[in-house]
């Protein structure tokens, strides 16, 4: 997808795609009782939205590292995924 897009306009796709997704899981509820429907319709709200998130994940990393001179990047990597698992 980054080389037909570019990274930004990627990061934007599966950024609006994964928000879509979280928004439209709790209509899920709406199948209650119709448990094989039901279970469907979340793994793949999930899964779409957990795949979503790993494209952002790696595109902010990329966009980290060329932000910064070669000999600063490990630390600003390190700095970031610090942040990352701290929020």
């Amino acid at each position: 997808m980054v080389k037909v897009f570019g990274l930004m306009k990627t990061q934007f796709i599966t950024l609006t795609t994964m928000m879509f997704f979280i928004i439209v899981l709790p209509a899920a509820n709406s199948l209650y009782g119709r448990g094989v429907s039901l279970t469907a319709t979340v793994i793949v709200l999930v899964l779409v939205s957990r795949i979503c998130a790993g494209c952002c994940f790696t595109g902010q990393f990329i966009m980290i590292g060329n932000c910064v001179p070669s000999h600063l990047r490990a630390t600003v990597h390190g700095l970031s995924m610090s942040a990352s698992c701290a929020a």
